[in-house]
């Protein structure tokens, strides 16, 4: 079978006009997560359920065009856009002008903690000098109660405040949460006002030249001038650190920033020992393995690994999962949401992948009152949504599958509430 590196199983590089359809990839640690944006920089939705963050494009990058008089941000200027998916990270970047700007983004592999690595490249065989860049950030953050899949954002205003030595704004929404934004540069002012409309406007009558910062606010932002010789680049490190409590939040914000190039690395490596272990008998990160496949075509080979890379995208696990591990779909808007039709419709590779991890989601959903509900909060247990016609169905296939594939007829005499698993299949039937 083929290597199974990150390298190995990148994605192909895919190219857009921001005016096209485009569902850009994603990347997840096992509990948060977060999407790119059709932009070579900014991203959205990320999550780490109890926490999220405001709906909108985070850390957006915004150029200045002398000869417009006007404060553009990159999505704006027509250019297309080159994503690449890797199971680790996600690669992108656009040229407009001579210029090259491209980042790396990633989340460390053990906290919720956001890593963008952001390369402004001089194409020209001439100089460019008083570039001004600025990084547009977004405040809002919370610690949802029902973190369901029709609500997956916070609420757009938090408490901000400007922490200078780390170059960085520290956002505290409600819940508690808390949200540090910064980059390894210090910035040339530190803003945020309470309205985008009012920045945007500050921002190309001012040059982003004042230094105001309000609280609370929707938008915050740095600010950066840049020289280039032929050839050079420059690069910006961003972090987001996301925690309940703000010490915690600004302690990993530190690490991070301090081990930049560690935890990119250590998210590859995680990402490295995952593949291996889903392909190995008697791993510790499954209970189960994935067959292998020999002496197929490329082609066909590279599909079935593609459907393997699905299983452990959807993988959530951790102390604060119910559960301790769940497979859930539909990202990013779909909260810490397991439905039982999409685990059923991939209830034939996760009963050799993670068999265990199956038969709990089925076993709970045999006590729960499936009649009025799509599926299960994975962070605390709780029913989600209205009913839907397929879940008796549902829970029967997953049931069918986990027997089939194990060969634990047993299970069909446990108990489960107060029902054996078969009396419970009846019902289903």
């Amino acid at each position: 079978m083929m290597g199974l590196t990150c390298e190995a199983l990148a994605g192909v590089p895919m190219t857009h006009t921001t005016d096209e359809p485009f569902a850009p990839p994603m990347a997840t640690n096992w509990w948060a997560e977060v999407q790119a944006c059709h932009d070579p920089i900014a991203y959205r939705f990320f999550t780490a359920p109890p926490l999220a963050t405001a709906e909108g494009l985070h850390a957006e990058l915004y150029l200045r065009l002398p000869e417009r008089d006007q404060v553009v941000p990159l999505h704006a200027l027509g250019a297309p856009v080159t994503h690449q998916w890797y199971p680790d990270r996600v690669v992108r970047w656009m040229e407009h002008d001579g210029l090259r700007f491209s980042s790396l983004m990633t989340l460390a592999p053990d906290r919720d903690v956001l890593l963008l690595e952001i390369v402004v490249e001089n194409l020209r065989p001439t100089a460019r000098s008083g570039l001004r860049l600025f990084l547009k950030l977004l405040s809002g953050v919370q610690r949802l109660v029902d973190f369901s899949s029709w609500n997956t954002v916070a609420l757009p205003v938090a408490a901000t405040r400007v922490d200078v030595d780390r170059n960085a704004f520290v956002f505290v929404g409600e819940g508690p949460a808390c949200s540090v934004q910064g980059t390894d540069r210090p910035s040339r002012s530190y803003r945020s006002s309470v309205a985008y409309a009012e920045w945007l406007g500050d921002a190309n009558l001012n040059g982003i030249v004042s230094n105001r910062v309000r609280s609370p606010s929707v938008v915050a932002g740095l600010e950066y001038e840049v020289d280039l010789a032929p050839g050079e680049r420059w690069r910006l490190r961003y972090v987001n650190a996301l925690a309940e409590r703000e010490e915690t939040a600004l302690a990993w914000y530190d690490e991070t920033h301090r081990s930049f190039d560690d935890v990119v690395r250590a998210a590859r490596r995680a990402w490295e020992r995952e593949l291996a272990a889903a392909f190995t008998p008697g791993n510790d990160r499954f209970s189960g393995h994935l067959p292998t496949v020999e002496g197929v075509h490329a082609a066909v080979e590279r599909v079935y690994l593609t459907g393997a890379l699905n299983l452990l995208f959807m993988k959530r696990t951790g102390p604060r999962n119910r559960f301790g591990t769940t497979y859930k779909t539909i990202s990013p808007r779909s909260g810490a949401t397991s439905w039982l039709w999409d685990t059923q419709q991939a209830a034939a590779g996760l009963v050799h992948l993670d068999p265990l991890a199956l038969r709990t989601m089925v076993e709970w959903w045999m006590q729960t009152d499936i009649h009025r509900c799509w599926g299960t909060n994975y962070v605390d247990g709780s029913p989600l949504g209205p009913w839907y016609s397929v879940n008796d169905y549902a829970l029967f296939s997953m049931s069918y599958d986990y027997l089939r594939y194990s060969g634990d007829l047993a299970w069909l005499d446990r108990r489960v509430g107060e029902a054996t698993v078969l009396d419970h299949l009846r019902r289903c039937a």
